[in-house]
This record gives structure tokens, C-alpha cells and sequence, in this order.
């Protein structure tokens, strides 16, 4: 048996570790000091905020966190599958009203044929 893992390192405030069927997000540092503290700060808000959306269930197009560790600075996620570029420009803002995310192609995918908002706690 394989275990299907990847780092993703693109994001400016978390790193996600896709591990199985799951995605494991923490906060990431900077370049310095200071930076170190502000990056792991602002990650951090992150979790939090996607944790705190789930909790009250506000959102249901978004990928909700399963678990959290240490007051959400480590959150977990379903594995989503990528979506097309197709998929992406066929969608209609209209369906998610909610400015917490980037209309970008790598803030959703899909899970069972559905897409949902997978990084919407960063903005």
C-alpha cells in the first residue's frame, strides 16, 4: 500500500500536507524573527477562522475542518480533488457570497462531485 503524500508549499501563511485522504494544514514562518512570528501568527488566524466557520457551520460550500489541535494550530481537512480550469470558469460567484477566500482556481475543489472552498480562512 502507497500513502499518497505532497507538500504544499505555495501559500504565503500555511503549509498543507496532503497526506491520504486528508489535508493537514499548519502555520508557516518567514525569513526572519519577526517574520517568523507574524507568518506563524497570520497562519494561525487562519486555522482559526476556518475552525470557527465550521464550528457554526456559517458556509456550506466550504471544506470543513474535522479535527483541530491546539487551539486550531494544526486543523484537518478532507483530501479535495482538483479542479479544471473549466470547472473554474464555469462557476458562478452568485454561489459563494463570501469574500474570506481568492476567486483563484487553487481555493477549491471537489469532494464527491461537489466544489467546495478549501482556503478561505487566510483573507
Amino acid at each position: 500500500m502507497t500513502l499518497n503524500f505532497r507538500v504544499v508549499n505555495t501559500g504565503s501563511t500555511r503549509l498543507v500536507f496532503l497526506i491520504g485522504g486528508y489535508a493537514i494544514k499548519i502555520p508557516r514562518g518567514g525569513d526572519n524573527s519577526f517574520g517568523m512570528f507574524l507568518g506563524i501568527l497570520r497562519g494561525w488566524i487562519g486555522n482559526r477562522t476556518e475552525y470557527m466557520y465550521t464550528k457554526y457551520n456559517i458556509y456550506s460550500f466550504t471544506n470543513p475542518i474535522l479535527f483541530s489541535f491546539l487551539f486550531s494550530l494544526v486543523v484537518v481537512q478532507k483530501r479535495t480533488e482538483m479542479i479544471t480550469r473549466e470547472e473554474f470558469f464555469s462557476l458562478e460567484r452568485d454561489d459563494y457570497p463570501f469574500g474570506g477566500f481568492e476567486w483563484k482556481l487553487d481555493s477549491f475543489g471537489k469532494i464527491d462531485n461537489k466544489i467546495v472552498v478549501i482556503d478561505y480562512g487566510s483573507n
